[in-house]
């Protein structure tokens, strides 16, 4: 009797070590890791935190990404376009399944008649996540703050 309630105990100790071991996921570590990745200009795995269905609005010329290969395509072109843009969160709100993040985009682009022309502005995306991925990106833009400064 004695012998099945240690294996009990032991068996129930270890149950409880491995649930309380278990990683927890936080919505707002992704999205800071979403970030990163945008800094480094990493398509490939900004990708990988999406759902493989998903909606993500406005995607620059492409209307909206709905599956990983717009998804990656929009990264991609943004990449491409603006090879050195910046972005810089401000501040970031969440709940249990969506995060709320404001920051602004720098970066040069050609404009017009001008070469490497210089550019700030405001965003505000919001982040549904679902299954521990991005289910879908609404991201809006602040066009009274957009200012375009000619560099030197």
């Amino acid at each position: 009797m004695y012998l099945k309630f240690r294996h009990i105990v032991v068996y129930l100790t270890l149950l409880i070590l491995f649930v309380g071991c278990k990683k927890t996921f936080n919505s707002q570590t992704l999205i800071e890791e979403h970030f990163k990745l945008l800094n480094q200009h990493n398509a490939k795995e900004l990708v990988k935190q999406y759902n493989a269905k998903c909606f993500m609005n406005p995607v620059s010329a492409h209307g909206m990404a709905n599956t990983h290969r717009w998804v990656l395509k929009a990264f991609t072109d943004l990449f491409q376009l603006s090879p050195d843009v910046k972005y810089e969160i401000i501040s970031i709100a969440k709940n249990d399944s969506t995060v709320f993040v404001e920051y602004n985009i720098s970066s040069t682009h050609d404009y017009k008649n001008f070469k490497n022309v210089f550019y700030r502005y405001r965003n505000c995306s919001v982040f549904k996540i679902k299954n521990e991925r991005i289910s879908e990106e609404i991201t809006f833009s602040d066009k009274d703050v957009y200012a375009l400064f000619e560099n030197d």
